[in-house]
């Protein structure tokens, strides 16, 4: 039989499949993640809630692989587990959670100080005096001895096009002279408050050390909230941490759905990719499906659950193959936290198996 191309392959590109990638490239092994999207970074911000205090052993390997992993990647987060941070959403709510992307950790909600909300003329999908009316009513609600002043400021459009937070994101990544005007701007707004709030519009592939150039050049690190989907802030963590992967060894193939496992001789032997013309298989001892809900598609006869080993079962208890292992949301449903400890430990067993 020929050797296998990888020792393993991850399926899915979120948060538990990143995480599997990553602890199995920190073992040696040659290690592949096909993905065919972003997963949840599309749509949320890379900020994980579900973390209770104390963790157990396995949360505590895990969360220091992440930690490494982001900081690296240069997209450090704050917090711990157990810990509950306070977080403005676009909408005037106030969302927990445990640990935070550096981006977003200066947008937490701090009592007792003044507050400048920093929208944009002509972005639309931010509100700056129907947000500052919004925490206002919260934080008197609460007993909150807080200011919030709605200021907006104007930036040029480009060729003609009206603002969105990701057109917004891509000059800022592009154009130095951009992110100079755009810290011009919000420097008076800086010194007007303690706090500055923002659009998440601070590029789609800013590390750490250039958000901090740039809060250098405003006078303050604006906190970022983020907009509708698709998340600017989401899609910057997912493109640093794939990044990472790749500079760690992981092959990454990005924009190839898997259409079918390959198994043969009750064993998983690799995936056959949906690529244009002809279909590609992969091999691998073995293969983790971290890709959602909608995976469940790639392996029938699931009975939805899985063994201590991460193994999918069958309903009569089974496992579906030898060398197929499952993790994400696919298996424990949505959380950042449970992605984290769950893609950590899959990826574990997957290589131990």
């Amino acid at each position: 039989m020929d050797r296998p191309q990888y020792d393993v392959i991850v399926v899915g590109a979120g948060m538990a499949g990143l995480v599997a990638a990553a602890t199995a490239a920190e073992t040696g092994a040659a290690t592949a993640l096909v993905h065919d999207g972003l997963g949840s970074f599309v749509y949320g911000a890379g900020c994980v809630a579900d973390l209770a205090a104390p963790a157990a052993a396995a949360e505590t390997q895990a969360l220091a692989l992440f930690s490494r992993l982001t900081e690296a990647a240069g997209a450090p987060y704050h917090g711990g587990p157990g810990q509950q941070h306070r977080l403005y959403s676009i909408l005037g709510t106030v969302q927990e959670a445990a640990l935070v992307p550096a981006a977003l950790w200066e947008g937490r909600g701090r009592p007792g100080l003044e507050v400048v909300v920093a929208g944009i003329a002509g972005l639309s999908a931010f509100d700056s005096r129907f947000l500052a009316e919004r925490l206002r009513h919260r934080a008197a609600e609460q007993g909150l001895d807080c200011r919030y002043l709605p200021r907006d400021i104007a930036l040029p459009r480009q060729d003609g096009l009206p603002h969105t937070p990701l057109l917004l994101a891509n000059r800022f990544d592009a154009d130095p002279a951009f992110r100079a005007l755009l810290a011009q701007r919000l420097a008076p707004l800086a010194a007007e408050g303690g706090q500055l709030l923002l659009p998440s519009i601070l590029g789609q592939r800013s590390t750490a050390a250039d958000l901090a150039a740039f809060a250098a050049a405003a006078g303050t690190m604006p906190g970022e909230l983020p907009t509708l989907p698709p998340s600017v802030a989401g899609l910057r963590l997912s493109a640093l941490l794939l990044r990472q992967l790749r500079r760690a060894g992981v092959e990454v193939m990005g924009g190839h759905a898997v259409s079918a496992l390959i198994l043969a001789q009750g064993a998983c032997r690799g995936v056959r990719l949906a690529t244009p013309g002809h279909a590609r298989t992969l091999s691998a001892r073995a293969v983790l499906v971290a890709a959602g809900p909608h995976a469940g598609a790639l392996l029938p006869g699931w009975s939805g659950g899985a063994d201590s080993g991460f193994r999918p079962l069958e309903a009569s208890g089974a496992p579906l193959a030898r060398g197929l292992h499952v993790a994400g949301a696919l298996l424990s449903g949505t959380g950042n936290g449970r992605a984290i400890v769950g893609g950590h430990a899959a990826a574990l067993a997957a290589l131990a198996a």
